[in-house]
């Protein structure tokens, strides 16, 4: 859905995102996945030169990504997509955001990265949020007219402003 939208929808988004850190994607019962939402946003970013991670809490991204390891993080693989753009392997659901070295991971990818895209399934969008709160970061939220609860748009608010929301 967001591949096929107009080229001003995705260049005003990458506007938006330009200048944060950490770029948090869930899927709140729209049509795209949070993980397909995230690469398609990570891709637009690294086609400007910026050095970007992708970490895949659903797990979707590890399953297409079959090149080569360049390098390890808190025992985490990172393999190389391009040359700036990388994903986080072995980041599966709610392991991955209450492991104790959560942290030290984050702390070293922003070190390393330009930006951090970070992206969840509803099961763990408010985990996720929880996990990352301190480090404030850019919440982009994809939902549907009909699947999306007002109550969870309203919970996330709470947390942290959301910055993009694309819904079907």
């Amino acid at each position: 859905m967001i591949g096929k939208r107009e080229i001003t929808v995705l260049d005003e988004a990458y506007l938006k995102l330009a200048n944060k850190k950490i770029i948090y994607v869930i899927n709140s019962g729209g049509q795209p996945t949070a993980s397909n939402s995230a690469r398609v946003l990570a891709t637009k970013s690294a086609q400007s030169g910026r050095n970007v991670m992708l970490c895949d809490t659903t797990g979707e991204s590890e399953k297409d990504t079959k090149e080569e390891i360049t390098a390890q993080i808190s025992g985490l693989t990172i393999k190389s997509v391009s040359d700036n753009f990388s994903v986080l392997t072995e980041t599966y659901g709610a392991s991955f955001f209450t492991s104790k070295t959560f942290n030290l991971t984050i702390k070293e990818l922003t070190d390393r990265f330009d930006q951090v895209f970070v992206c969840a399934s509803n099961k763990n969008a408010q985990l996720g949020l929880m996990a990352l709160s301190e480090l404030a970061p850019s919440i982009v939220m994809i939902s549907s007219l009909r699947k999306t609860k007002k109550n969870d748009i309203k919970n996330i608010k709470t947390r942290q402003p959301i910055d993009l929301l694309f819904y079907d």
